[in-house]
């Protein structure tokens, strides 16, 4: 009989963590019976994680989500009021959540609990309190010193997961290379790599007749829209003969920060708006990627760039911010190109090099296609993760 793993999401909408859920839910439905606990509702559930799997919305009418807010881009000084007032509203949650998940939990009663993102911990307190083993995936990183709020971060998970799965080693590094963490891989499976199926949709072909370079990250300060507005202005300027598409979720809203640099980008694009094409959230960007002639990330914190691996999968370079993350991909010049940090003078000038010559696309793009194959294999990385549940369940 298979053992029962309850799966916790973490977001009632579409987003880069349950794209990723996707693929391991494929692999782990393989081996165990699955229940995915998700504040979705049915229909985009059923968007991002198949017919097939069965899955629980746990969310009420008085919370949308029970994620804490946490996150890598966290600024706010620990004492101030947007910092007193977050831990607030994370205090009331990890009660709340905690609770919703014991009942759920005693009601199904998993042999495993998987966390999607460490931010449901308190699935993890649950499962502490009944005794069931918790796995946490972690994507990003979000302890990056020893200040009061990332020692009460660290303190929770390790203490309410018995085992923590980092998508990189910057991850891993936030908990010391413990041995109850293991550095395993995001998630490609080879629809992602047959450029058949993988571009069938969103294809910008007979929209434009020139060439353009990709930005997937919509209008977003993290995602370093901005850079990439002025350095396709420089090429505009320069008279290169291409477009420059931006694709993503627009945040127009937010912190006054936040409303000044989405307004900052559109009197950019207004100077030039025939060359630019934005467009909002879509749930497939194969045919962008397919027809452009490069992918481009800015990212102004350090964090794993999905898009970039899905580029490489059909073939595609890309040019990324010199990051941590970004480092540990991409050798620049060999596999791909890194631009300096905030700097989009340097960024026009690795646009402009690709621009010019269609040999060295296919260089950069057949190298990283490559790594993509040997490092993210949905396959290979699915199977890791399912040793690494299989020996939790044989201790406890």
């Amino acid at each position: 009989m298979k053992k029962k793993l309850v799966v916790i999401d973490n977001d009632h909408r579409r987003t880069g963590s349950t794209a990723s859920l996707k693929y391991l839910l494929n692999e782990l439905t393989n081996e165990f019976n699955v229940v995915v606990l998700t504040p979705k509702n049915n229909e985009t559930a059923k968007e991002c994680f198949g017919s097939k799997i069965q899955t629980i919305k746990y969310s009420t009418r008085y919370i949308a989500e029970l994620s804490l807010f946490i996150h890598f881009s966290d600024g706010e000084s620990f004492f101030s009021v947007d910092g007193i007032a977050k831990r607030i509203k994370n205090f009331i949650k990890l009660i709340f959540g905690t609770v919703i998940f014991l009942k759920e939990l005693v009601r199904l009663k998993p042999d495993l609990i998987y966390l999607n993102e460490y931010v449901v911990i308190q699935a993890g307190i649950a499962g502490k309190l009944l005794g069931v083993p918790t796995i946490s995936h972690i994507r990003s990183r979000f302890l990056v010193g020893n200040t009061i709020r990332d020692f009460l971060r660290r303190t929770l998970i390790l203490a309410f997961t018995d085992f923590r799965i980092c998508i990189s080693s910057v991850e891993a590094d936030q908990f010391n290379h413990s041995n109850k963490t293991e550095v395993v891989g995001e998630f490609l499976n080879e629809s992602d790599f047959d450029i058949q199926i993988n571009t069938m949709e969103s294809s910008l072909s007979g929209t434009i007749a020139q060439p353009y370079f990709l930005f997937v990250g919509g209008i977003n300060r993290i995602k370093g829209t901005l850079d990439f507005i002025k350095a396709s202005t420089i090429l505009i300027k320069q008279n290169v003969n291409c477009y420059f598409v931006i694709v993503g979720k627009i945040i127009s809203g937010g912190t006054a920060a936040d409303v000044a640099y989405h307004k900052e980008c559109l009197k950019e694009i207004e100077n030039f708006k025939e060359r630019f094409i934005v467009l909002d959230e879509i749930s497939s960007v194969g045919g962008l990627f397919r027809d452009s002639l490069c992918f481009v990330s800015a990212n102004t914190l350090t964090h794993f760039s999905r898009p970039a691996i899905e580029a490489w999968a059909i073939g595609k370079p890309v040019i990324v911010s010199d990051t941590l993350h970004n480092r540990e991909l991409v050798l620049d010049g060999v596999n791909g190109m890194l631009f300096k940090l905030g700097d989009y003078d340097d960024l026009a000038n690795k646009m402009r090099t690709l621009f010019a010559s269609e040999q060295l696309r296919n260089e950069l793009g057949k190298k990283g296609n490559i790594i993509a194959r040997e490092r993210f294999s949905a396959g290979i990385n699915g199977k890791k993760i399912i040793s690494i549940i299989n020996k939790l369940l044989i201790k406890d």
